[in-house]
């Protein structure tokens, strides 16, 4: 009777190792899949080439001996969209910065929409460089500490201080219109403001006439 119990427990434990077994090399095996289909991952680093800018902040990455392209975000750095004030300059800023160059990744976050990395242009952080010019503003949601937060905040003094990139101030189209309208009304309120004044004149030509008149001309 015993026997019998124990080779059921026996075939029981043996049913629950193999099923065990099978889930862990399922997962090994999606991560294998992932490692093959996603050229890149968080938390490691890796060397890749631009293949197309989408605006100041954005890169399309591809490693090498992949064919898939991948959307990649600055982590440090943040530029306008291509729809506002100076969009199309920080991108052109950034396809400068990157054009022919070999990039060294980290990536250090991402959401659901695209990884977020940290890029290297030789020796050069690419998020520093365009803090620097001007051409990008400081984000500091990924800094490792305050002495990181600080140095990128005081680069970003700096470029606003000498007015670069994004802190030159060029008049946009609105503002121009407004200033004309602006010189319009001011004419037309100047002109109404000197109607009067020609009222006065006529009025003075009248009085000199008077004798007082003719004693100071004496």
């Amino acid at each position: 009777m015993w026997v019998a119990q124990w080779q059921t427990w026996m075939i029981a434990a043996l049913t629950l190792l193999l099923v065990w077994s099978l889930f862990v090399t399922w997962l090994q095996i999606q991560q294998l899949y992932r490692l093959l289909t996603q050229p890149f991952h968080v938390g490691k680093s890796h060397y890749a080439r631009v293949v197309s800018v989408s605006d100041g902040n954005v890169l399309w990455c591809r490693r090498r001996f992949r064919r898939r392209a991948v959307m990649l975000k600055l982590a440090y750095s943040s530029a306008p969209s291509l729809h506002k004030p100076h969009g199309i300059a920080a991108k052109a800023a950034l396809s400068k910065a990157v054009k022919n160059q070999l990039l060294h990744i980290w990536v250090v976050g991402e959401d659901e929409n695209c990884l977020h990395i940290e890029a290297y242009v030789g020796s050069k952080s690419l998020c520093e460089l365009l803090i620097a010019k001007g051409w990008a503003l400081a984000t500091t949601s990924y800094a490792r500490d305050r002495d990181e937060r600080d140095y990128l905040l005081d680069l970003q003094k700096k470029a606003q201080a000498q007015k670069l990139g994004l802190w030159k101030t060029t008049p946009t189209k609105s503002t121009t219109r407004k200033t004309s309208v602006g010189k319009k009304s001011a004419s037309s309120t100047s002109k109404l403001k000197t109607a009067p004044k020609a009222k006065t004149t006529t009025k003075k030509t009248k009085t000199n006439t008077s004798p007082k008149s003719a004693h100071w001309r004496a």
